[in-house]
């Protein structure tokens, strides 16, 4: 017999309460005593086998409660999401619909398999996209989980926009509402009052802001032969599968920071709720200088400060470097942009580096962004179809792959402060420097 003593993990003393032990079997007899310092356990067991249990199920219920990740215990690991709300539908993940991998699963797609492909099937009702007959199935939950962790491995944007989901079979449209009751310059907002007792109050209607999105849809063809898919040793739909998600992520960065709104989202540097800093004077074209980074930070709604960050074209990174503050008359120096751990920082802002920045000197090479002031609606279905006609001759495969979302902005303006003349705006960006 083992006598175990447990000071616990932030985490485990803050779940000791919930965490229900009679779920874990940890042999023929064992006592226990909890109290708010320790846990005090006898058990037929070594200590690194209790401090696995108890911290994996402290750490699951923590997961579950927070509601900030994807918890998979078949898979035995955590998918976080560090969005404003969840993304992805938490249940079911390990619902395999009766598919051991998914080159399992493509295989009965290739070979029109609707029997085994039944749980799969897409209705037509709530999603136009097509019938049985057509190709038209869903990713099983336990399979769409690793290319969830993979997109969010690769995005910017969507990790920290505000994410509003349109259930399977629920449509594909929604709106979304908002305030847009933020502008204290004017007397259209709703405004406290200090009044005296028995004061009559001032009755008020907010601003209501609401946003009406349809769904568009981004698809990924590829191509593949049957050896590659049916005859390797490795799980090769899984390679496959993942290479369209990543092509997707790579759209869906580029569509959420400048597409245009037609048949694709509105990006931030397209939409309203935006404000662009001119050049300090007598700076050289093609250039950032630190006035630039200051111009910019005061045309922040000071709302968003706390959550923005920088985004920025890798071609700034020389001048970012080079970027100092002088201290004194010494000759000492601030570098405006520090590095910690690999991560770089501006103004105490992170600072994110991403290909679908504009280069340096042009509009739009550096943006300071509050993302959780983008909205993005998505359903979180990959749609998987196939076509064998075209490659028969050569045996190959087709498959195309397709996520439903739209996005834009929350607000489709700027404001102004108190003072009646500060301009704000959730999203600024650098303007040309020619």
């Amino acid at each position: 017999m083992i006598r175990n003593q447990l000071s616990g993990k932030p985490a485990i003393r803050a779940l000791s309460s919930e965490i229900c032990f009679s779920e874990i079997c940890f042999g023929d007899q064992w006592n226990r005593e909890i109290n708010h310092e320790r846990m005090i356990f006898e058990m037929k067991m070594t200590q690194d086998q209790l401090n696995g249990l108890i911290e994996s199920r402290a750490e699951e219920l923590l997961h579950k409660k927070l509601g900030k990740v994807l918890y998979d215990p078949n898979l035995s690991r955590k998918l976080p999401f560090q969005g404003v709300n969840e993304a992805y539908d938490t249940d079911n993940l390990s619902d395999k619909a009766g598919f051991k991998n998914v080159t399992e699963f493509l295989r009965a797609i290739k070979d029109g398999d609707h029997s085994k492909l039944a749980p799969c099937r897409v209705e037509k009702t709530g999603m136009e996209v097509g019938t049985p007959s057509e190709g038209g199935f869903l990713l099983p939950d336990a399979f769409k989980a690793d290319l969830i962790e993979g997109m969010q491995n690769v995005e910017l944007i969507r990790p920290r926009a505000t994410v509003w989901k349109i259930p399977r079979n629920a449509g594909d449209s929604i709106t979304v509402p908002g305030i847009a009751d933020d502008d204290y310059s004017s007397d259209e907002c709703v405004k406290s009052y200090w009044k005296a007792e028995k004061a009559e109050y001032e009755e008020q209607t907010p601003a209501l802001n609401q946003i009406s999105m349809k769904l568009h849809k981004v698809t990924c063809l590829i191509r593949a032969s049957e050896e590659l898919l049916f005859g390797s040793a490795i799980n090769a739909g899984q390679a496959i599968t993942k290479i369209m998600a990543n092509s997707m992520s790579y759209a869906l960065d580029k569509a959420f920071l400048s597409g245009n709104g037609s048949g694709q989202p509105l990006g931030i540097l397209s939409g309203l709720d935006l404000l662009t800093a001119s050049k300090a004077d007598g700076q050289d074209a093609g250039s950032l200088v630190f006035d630039n980074i200051a111009d910019m930070a005061e045309k922040l709604n000071p709302n968003s400060w706390n959550n923005a960050i920088w985004i920025s074209s890798i071609s700034n990174l020389k001048n970012l470097l080079k970027m100092s503050l002088p201290i004194g008359t010494g000759g000492s120096q601030i570098p405006v942009m520090s590095t910690l751990g690999g991560k770089f920082n501006v103004l105490g802002k992170d600072l994110f580096f991403s290909q679908h920045m504009n280069r340096i000197g042009s509009e739009g090479s550096l943006l300071l962004a509050d993302l959780r002031k983008y909205v993005i609606v998505q359903r979180d279905d990959f749609l998987i179809r196939s076509d064998t006609s075209t490659g028969f001759k050569t045996d190959e495969v087709y498959f195309k792959m397709t996520f439903y979302c739209n996005a834009q902005p929350i607000y489709g303006f700027t404001r102004k402060l108190a003072d009646g003349v500060t301009e704000v705006a959730s999203f600024v960006q650098m303007g040309e420097v020619a």
